[in-house]
């Protein structure tokens, strides 16, 4: 039984296994350790603003050709008509003429117009929506840990913790053999 004590002792402190003894010690001042940061924020602003639209089309214009084939064709449609032996076929072949030179006339206009060179401009409305990003600057202090004084035995001691302690400090001492 002795020699298992022996061997168990020997393997705490070869292991490196010490005693351990825990101790409160009262908090005397607790005093919260600021970071202070700096922080651009972004943020979007938008406004809508009334802008012009400006359509331009070029101005056309049809012409009226002083040869039309109409008095060609009146007189076509005229000898036809009396090489036939009507007595009225000049007057009815200018009339018939006239009609069917104007058609093709009119046909030729719509389908040929001229540019003039001008152009009509005309100016709509509309709302634009306008956006830009805006830099907010912030500034924070930022708790990053506690300075903790606490007395022990007498003496005062200052350490550094990450979380509020509370009343008491929680220290741990080594007994070393």
């Amino acid at each position: 039984m002795k020699h298992k004590l022996l061997a168990v002792a020997l393997a705490l402190v070869a292991s490196g296994a010490y005693a351990q003894n825990v101790r409160l010690a009262p908090v005397v001042s607790v005093e919260p350790v600021q970071h202070r940061e700096v922080i651009s924020v972004p943020r979007r602003v938008c406004n809508t603003q009334t802008v012009p639209v400006y359509n331009s089309a070029p101005v056309y214009q049809t012409y009226r050709d002083p040869n039309s084939p109409a008095p060609i064709v009146g007189l076509i449609i005229g000898a036809v008509a009396g090489y036939h032996g009507v007595a009225s076929a000049p007057g009815l072949g200018a009339m018939l003429g006239g009609a069917v030179g104007y058609s093709v006339g009119d046909h030729v206009r719509s389908t040929h117009p001229y540019w003039t060179g001008q152009t009509v401009t005309n100016v709509t409305y509309h709302n634009q929506l306008y956006c830009q990003t805006q830099y907010e600057t912030l500034e924070a202090n930022r708790t990053i840990g506690y300075r903790v004084t606490y007395e022990i035995d007498g003496i005062r001691n200052t350490l550094v913790m990450t979380s509020h302690p509370g009343s008491h400090v929680r220290l741990v001492t080594r007994v070393e053999p």
